[in-house]
């Protein structure tokens, strides 16, 4: 009968497009194929095409089921506002914000109703177009389907879990009951087709088999929330308030809570973030765009999201549509991952990062030891240090020059202009200076040594950079003594938004043999551990150093509104030194309104993003325009798969858009 109807539908066809149906193998034909001649092709061919043409509907449904499963995690993820006591608090209780919707049974309805929705659908057009006889894709689809997310898609969880990392299940009794219900559904698949009632399924037990749906729902309902638990053990699965962010294994209870306690600690770690973004803005170039692409995307990894939000994102990587997460440009993937490091394992964050001369490791990077040394003219030359760092495997070569200052070539130093050679390697190199004794008593005087890089004997630039110091200060000292320690200025400026102050204390009079100094901090109106850090501590000055810094951090405070200082004072010296006039230094701390505005723009920026990456579409102009651009409009972070699955999934996007009805958002509130 088969190939009688398939020897009728084939020879209708045949009335347009002649071809011969005699080779035709196909026991029937499909909805779809053949749709030209093409069964006259080859096995291979044919293979190939269908195969392509299979993903690409694959990509269709994906993208058309979008609307639907984006309307399921709208509604799963609602949350509403409660009271909290808090004794804190000068109202008595503070707002949070909960999830509306039981995670478990968001899981195991909407959500799963929402990743099954095609092989549903499938399943039910082929039962109504085949006389409600099981044909060969729906029951097999569903079947397979399952036992595919029970046996590959949790190897692949297990698998992929990084090393030294470990995942726990959030509830034993959820899991407990769901896995029972999984292995009990084949069981009754072979009760229902084979034991009772052979190859076919009554009313009834199709009945029965819907109502065990509910019957799960509530069954790990009640699981989730331990109300079959003893009270002893009740308490010490549940935490004692509800709202608060805990650790997962504490309890289940906390699921329902968001991450963050309020909106207001939410804008608090967005300030943070932008913050400490904003130093990378003014420091290493980034832009405030792309910082506030890192901050939004540091905000919604940081954020708890349901398994069905990962799908979604997925789906729209594959279809070079706008992501629920932005991309980090490459350039930047550094200072990104710096702000993705806990705060405990950064370091000191205050010590602002140097910038990269090497670029990567490509350059030679040469520059001094030190900014500034010091010798007593009866030394009669000075040592200078040069070194090397970066790309040391190569030979260089940089010309050295002195500059006079107070100090006067050929009267006070023998002037110095040559080249100094680097074997491959090699790391450190020394010259000397000559200076003129003489029996005149004179002050102090001072002369500078400058760095540079030439080039090569054929004109070509070297792949040398100079580093920092490619200038020091040579001092010229006319006695013999310890010297004097004080500070170099009585008052300093600190910005709270430079991390840091570094306060010189100088060494005057002498710089003869290995002296140091006990200082510490005095809080005036600037509190220590809140405005800065306090301590206190010993300054070491070696042979011939005549200048030493107290670096202090500065807390960067949120609610700062006025200038705050505190003092730093020099006590006992050891080696000889005495102190100097200056023995105390007052630091403020101003705040930095510039920063503050660089700051509020990247904050600005961060949370339109934000408000960008919600699933929920905008406008209906604007979504057709989404459609029509790669990666939604986001070029700069549109990759080579983006390009290449926007053209072929364009179709799809536009069908959607034109035919995407109007839907209602709820507020969520």
């Amino acid at each position: 009968m088969a190939a009688n109807n398939t020897t009728s539908m084939m020879s209708n066809l045949s009335t347009t497009t002649p071809f011969d149906i005699s080779v035709y193998t196909c026991s029937h034909v499909g909805l779809l194929l053949p749709a030209i001649s093409e069964y006259t092709w080859s096995k291979s061919v044919r293979i190939f095409l269908y195969l392509i043409g299979m993903l690409w509907c694959f990509l269709g449904v994906a993208i058309l089921a979008d609307v639907f499963m984006c309307s399921i995690e709208k509604i799963t993820s609602k949350t509403a506002k409660v009271r909290v006591p808090d004794a804190n608090e000068s109202s008595g209780f503070r707002i949070l914000r909960v999830k509306v919707w039981n995670n478990t049974v968001a899981n195991l309805s909407l959500l799963a109703l929402g990743t099954s929705a095609p092989e549903i659908l499938l399943s039910c057009i082929e039962i109504i177009f085949n006389n409600f006889e099981a044909g060969e894709l729906g029951p097999s689809t569903i079947v397979g389907s399952a036992a595919f997310n029970l046996l590959v898609i949790s190897g692949i969880c297990i698998v992929c879990i990084p090393d030294g990392e470990v995942r726990r299940v959030k509830s034993m009794k959820v899991f407990a009951v769901t896995s029972f219900c999984c292995i009990w559904a084949y069981v009754w698949l072979i009760i229902v087709l084979i034991v009772w009632t052979p190859n076919i399924v009554t009313i009834e037990e199709a009945v029965l088999t819907l109502l065990m749906f509910p019957a799960l729902i509530l069954v790990a309902y009640v699981a989730d929330r331990g109300f079959c638990l003893k009270k002893k053990e009740l308490e010490h699965e549940q935490p004692s308030m509800v709202g608060f962010k805990m650790h997962a294994e504490k309890g289940d209870e906390e699921s329902q809570a968001l991450d963050k306690d309020s909106d207001d600690e939410d804008n608090a770690e967005i300030m943070r973030l932008c913050k400490e973004l904003g130093h990378d803005v003014k420091d290493e170039g980034l832009p405030p765009e792309e910082a506030a692409q890192m901050a939004a995307r540091k905000m919604t990894m940081d954020q708890s999201h349901d398994h069905l939000w990962y799908r979604i994102n997925a789906t729209r990587t594959f279809g070079g549509r706008k992501k629920l997460i932005p991309r980090v440009l490459g350039t930047f993937q550094e200072i990104y991952d710096h702000i993705q490091t806990p705060e405990e394992e950064r370091g000191d964050l205050a010590v602002t990062k140097k910038k990269d001369h090497s670029e990567g490791g490509t350059r030679a990077v040469v520059e001094f030891t030190a900014a500034e040394t010091a010798v007593l003219e009866s030394e009669k030359r000075v040592r200078i240090g040069i070194r090397r760092h970066g790309k040391v495997g190569i030979p260089c070569t940089v010309r050295i020059e002195t500059l006079n200052g107070t100090a006067v070539a050929h009267e006070d130093y023998i002037p110095f202009d040559q080249e100094v050679k680097f074997a491959e390697n090699e790391e450190l190199r020394q010259v000397y200076i000559e200076i003129v004794d003489d029996n005149e008593w004179e002050p102090d005087e001072f002369f500078f040594v400058k760095l540079h890089v030439p080039k090569t004997d054929s004109g070509e630039e070297q792949h040398v950079s100079l580093g920092n110091m490619a200038i020091t200060q040579v001092i010229i000292i006319n006695d013999d003594e310890p010297g004097k320690l004080e500070f170099q200025k009585p008052s300093i400026i600190a910005q709270e938004s430079g991390r840091k102050v570094r306060v010189p204390v100088v060494r005057t009079g002498g710089a003869d043999g290995h002296v140091s100094v006990k200082w510490s901090t005095k809080d005036i109106s600037a509190v220590s551990g809140a405005d800065y850090e306090g301590s206190e501590g010993e300054l070491k000055f070696d042979h011939g150093e005549t200048i030493k810094t107290i670096d202090i951090v500065i807390h960067d405070s949120k609610k700062k509104e006025r200038d705050e200082s505190f003092q730093i004072t020099l006590g006992e010296c050891d080696g000889g030194a005495v102190l100097g006039k200056i023995t105390k230094t007052i630091v403020t701390i101003v705040i930095d309104e510039e920063f503050n505005g660089l700051v509020s723009r990247i904050m600005n920026l961060t949370k339109a993003n934000m408000d960008a990456l919600q699933i929920e579409e905008s406008s209906y102009p604007a979504q057709f325009v989404e459609a029509l651009n790669v990666n939604g409009g986001d070029l700069q972070g549109a990759t080579v798969l983006d390009y290449i699955m926007h053209f072929m999934t364009f179709f799809w996007k536009v069908c959607k858009k034109i035919f995407q009805s109007k839907k209602q958002l709820t507020n969520n509130e």
